[in-house]
């Protein structure tokens, strides 16, 4: 009977750092991630199965034993099955909860663009693609996402932006910038991706937030033009799994913490971008880009910042000509 309540504490210890090393494997690069959640199914008919063991192994032991002292491994071993059953059985019903989707953003019509992740993320990826299919499940199950509107011209929007999301400790960060040129404005963006790796499974996520700005039109003295930035700056975030069909909200989860942390940065941490900032000219940048200048910096926090595919606007063009 002794051996009977040792093996019941032995399974029962079993059952906890069964899913533990699925994870921590998975993450390590020794198995693939289907073989990390196959330990999730083993731990539970495991769970189930101690505890039913060890609750059998307790009665027994109650009615027959003389010393009772073993009483107590039977008593430990169902609990600890217990507690992790009913662990598995929360994720189950979380996962039920949510909607079958890895990729969600704050702009399901013209959802932001992810310009170098996409190269990062391997042909074994999901797709980038963000499909109708995507755009229904994300409204049936996330209605309050929206996107921030900040009191702050593109330059400052972006560094902001930037120093939130190093602070949320997001890896592999890259800043892109480009404008869609009309007649009479310049609507350019920022785009700041980064990856953000889960701590269990070391899944891959990646995050892309779109600062969007309009530079209305102006003529200079010798007749060219000039743009003047807008003073409101529209952020939009979009966070995908790389691998998965479902994401247990973590992606919405994601999206709100990054909205969160820009939105508590004070005003007067923004104030002191704008003063600190060069301005962000675009006319400037267009010429420089022009020249084949493909990166510069935005002092005093060295921002490095690509260009995309710049060509100077011309309002003869019809008033529609992307640029980038």
């Amino acid at each position: 009977m002794k051996v009977w309540a040792r093996i019941s504490l032995i399974q029962a210890l079993i059952v906890l750092l069964l899913p533990v090393v699925g994870a921590f494997g998975t993450k390590a690069g020794l198995w693939h991630f289907g073989l990390g959640f196959q330990t999730l199914q083993w731990t539970f008919g495991l769970g189930i199965a101690s505890a039913i063991s060890g609750g059998i192994g307790m009665v027994i032991w109650f009615f027959t034993a003389q010393d009772k002292s073993n009483l107590f491994l039977h008593g430990k071993a169902v609990f600890l099955c217990v507690v992790m059953a009913v662990f598995l059985f929360s994720l189950y019903r979380s996962a039920m909860s949510h909607p079958p989707i890895h990729d969600i953003s704050t702009d399901v019509d013209d959802p932001p663009e992810f310009f170098v992740k996409s190269a990062e993320r391997g042909n074994s990826s999901n797709p980038l693609e963000y499909t109708e299919t995507k755009r229904e499940r994300q409204l049936e199950g996330y209605t309050d996402l929206m996107p921030l509107e900040i009191e702050a011209t593109l330059t400052p929007a972006v560094a902001l932006v930037d120093q939130a999301v190093r602070d949320l400790d997001f890896e592999g960060i890259h800043t892109t910038v480009g404008c869609r040129a009309y007649a009479d404005e310049l609507r350019c963006s920022g785009t700041i991706e980064a990856t953000d790796t889960t701590f269990w499974y070391g899944f891959k996520d990646d995050v892309a937030v779109r600062v969007a700005n309009t530079y209305l039109a102006g003529s200079t003295i010798d007749g060219g033009l000039s743009y003047a930035p807008g003073s409101r700056s529209l952020i939009d975030v979009r966070s995908v799994s790389r691998v998965g069909i479902g994401d247990l909200g973590k992606n919405a989860s994601r999206i709100d913490a990054v909205l969160k942390v820009i939105e508590e940065m004070s005003a007067d941490d923004l104030q002191e971008l704008d003063d600190e900032i060069t301005t962000f000219d675009p006319n400037q940048i267009i010429e420089a880009c022009a020249r084949g200048i493909t990166q510069f910096t935005i002092p005093p926090s060295e921002i490095e910042i690509s260009c995309r595919n710049y060509v100077p606007p011309s309002v003869d063009s019809g008033g529609d000509e992307d640029v980038g």
